[in-house]
């Protein structure tokens, strides 16, 4: 899940993680719900895709649940 399968070290986990920062903002834009997260990879200071791949601390069994 983990092991990078590019060259850029973008792995499955990661794009999980791509894709569910881009429905979390998306949904929370169209139905005027901003789900207020501090999302790391999206700060000014977070390396270029880091939203692609994952850090050893995360892991698959991670879960966030936004109550509004």
């Amino acid at each position: 899940m983990r092991r990078p399968l590019t060259p850029t070290g973008t792995n499955l986990l990661g794009l999980v993680k791509h894709v569910a920062s881009v429905e979390l903002g998306y949904f929370g834009e169209v139905f005027s719900r901003p789900h207020g997260l501090d999302l790391p990879w999206l700060k000014e200071t977070a390396e270029p895709d880091a939203d692609l791949w994952t850090l050893p601390q995360e892991t698959r069994g991670m879960r966030t649940f936004c109550v509004n």
